[in-house]
């Protein structure tokens, strides 16, 4: 008799985009709930400067809000996807007071995918997920600059972490106690014969495994249910004859492979007549695995991917050395933090606008015309720059502001404006919906009716960012002795 279980199955959770930075316009989660209704988004906003000593100053900083439409909750293809035009651009006037040249590789995190966004093809089984990196741009005084498309790994719901996420960008290929580039993996396939299918409808395969020597990783993607017991764990999929599924060894072989028996169904009280015929054993390494689950692109850093999967393992990972994740690749490419890096450099006494473009996603509530995009921009942040100066907000727009903090946005044909001298208390928000008129009495009319509006709580992209990694001080006329 086997002991109590305690089924775990991984859904395919929403991602969001997740934001922060330094020398930067951060981005902080928005937290979300169930998939079906409510969809996790971020807020992006504030420069932040990592190093205490770092001499620059932001003068002004100016955002405007370019929002001619909002986006769908659902995009049908990756054309419709890309061709949404919502976007924020972000203007730092930045001066060098200092008498030398500062060198400053910045990081703009821009964030998860937005839940509504396009970024892996189910019908091809490919990567959308650098997609939309046309539609950022980084200049600095007008010139576009080279930038590189970096990759961290965040699962949804974890709090943004700058000193873990700048080291994570920082320390190139991760080590890690147990994986390692060169490890061996056996990717094993199996087929289900013999099965009663008619009969048995829900059927599904069971294995034991009780291997507790800390040398020996077994990855399932595919599974159907998971049971830890006290003295091993039980691993089930679903089990119909002639499909297959597929799992990974990895480390050393098991002196003893699992085995696999049928049973009617997800009690696994039932055994049935069936079969588990292994077909292939293929051999690859840790790295080709990392790079079978997050395909290739000529933007992407292989290392920030490597990183990533080896991320994902151990957070995945339960007793006995089981790794469970349910649609694994999709659930990756939802789980990365998106970077540009990119270097700006000022001369001592030089002034410089960096400009960043990007598109902007918030989080919608209602349907209809009683919908409600809220845009959410952390000024906070920007506390840390030794200077700030003053902000400068344009919201150019056809819809109607409901709602901003802080107060003091006026009207003005086409959109709304707020100037301040200084960084006010709290955050930038704003809500914006697309009729004037208040439909609040719905919900005391006909709560039930209210109470089945869908809410979607989508990613939230304002703004840029630009995270200070590395300031390299230089004498004017000087150059440092190698």
């Amino acid at each position: 008799m086997r002991g109590k279980r305690n089924w775990c199955r991984r859904l395919f959770p929403a991602a969001g985009l997740l934001t922060a930075g330094c020398c930067f316009l951060g981005m902080i989660p928005v937290s979300a709930n169930s998939a079906q209704t409510e969809w996790e988004g971020s807020a992006q906003g504030g420069i932040v400067v990592s190093d205490s000593e770092c001499p620059l100053i932001v003068e002004n900083e100016l955002l405007t809000f370019d929002i001619q439409e909002f986006p769908k909750t659902f995009y049908e293809s990756l054309d419709e996807y890309l061709a949404y035009s919502g976007k924020v651009t972000a203007e730092y006037t930045f001066y060098n007071p200092s008498d030398y040249t500062v060198r400053a590789t910045l990081a703009f995190p821009f964030g998860r995918a937005p839940d509504y966004g396009y970024i892996y093809d189910y019908d091809t089984g490919e990567s959308c997920l650098d997609a939309d990196v046309r539609l950022y741009s980084i200049t600095a005084d007008g010139q576009e600059l080279d930038k590189k498309l970096r990759f961290t790994f965040q699962e949804s719901g974890e709090a943004f972490d700058l000193d873990e996420e700048l080291n994570k960008l920082e320390q190139g290929i991760v080590k890690d106690e147990f994986y390692r580039p060169d490890m061996p993996v056996t990717k094993y396939t199996y087929e289900f014969k013999g099965i009663d299918n008619e009969t048995y409808n829900a059927a599904q395969a069971m294995a034991v495994i009780d291997d507790w020597s800390g040398r020996t990783k077994y990855f399932f993607g595919d599974t159907g249910g998971y049971s830890d017991l006290t003295e091993h764990v039980e691993v089930s999929v679903w089990a119909e004859t002639g499909n297959e599924f597929t799992f990974y060894v990895i480390g050393d072989e098991p002196e003893e492979m699992p085995e696999w028996v049928i049973y009617a169904d997800g009690t696994l009280e039932k055994e049935i007549a069936g079969e588990v015929v292994e077909k292939s054993a293929e051999k690859l390494t840790v790295e080709q695995l990392a790079r079978s689950i997050c395909g290739a692109s000529e933007y992407v850093n292989s290392g920030d991917l490597y990183n990533a999967v080896i991320a994902m393992l151990n957070q995945s990972e339960q007793r006995c050395g089981v790794i469970m994740n349910d649609f694994y690749e999709a659930w990756l490419l939802e789980s990365l933090m998106r970077w540009y890096e990119y270097e700006i450099v000022l001369e001592p006494g030089q002034r410089l606008v960096n400009r960043v473009e990007a598109p902007i996603y918030p989080a919608v509530s209602g349907t209809g015309e009683a919908a409600e995009y809220t845009y959410t921009y952390l000024l906070s942040p920007a506390g840390t720059w030794k200077e700030f100066g003053s902000l400068d907000v344009e919201i150019d727009t056809p819809f109607h502001l409901t709602d901003s903090k802080p107060e003091g946005m006026e009207e003005r044909e086409g959109g709304y404006s707020l100037a301040l001298e200084r960084l006010p208390e709290g955050e930038l928000s704003f809500v914006l919906r697309s009729s004037d008129r208040t439909e609040a009495y719905i919900s005391s009319l006909f709560p039930a009716a209210a109470a089945a509006v869908v809410t979607v709580t989508a990613a939230v992209g304002i703004g840029a960012a630009a995270i200070l990694i590395v300031i390299r001080k230089q004498k004017k006329g000087k150059r440092d002795k190698k």
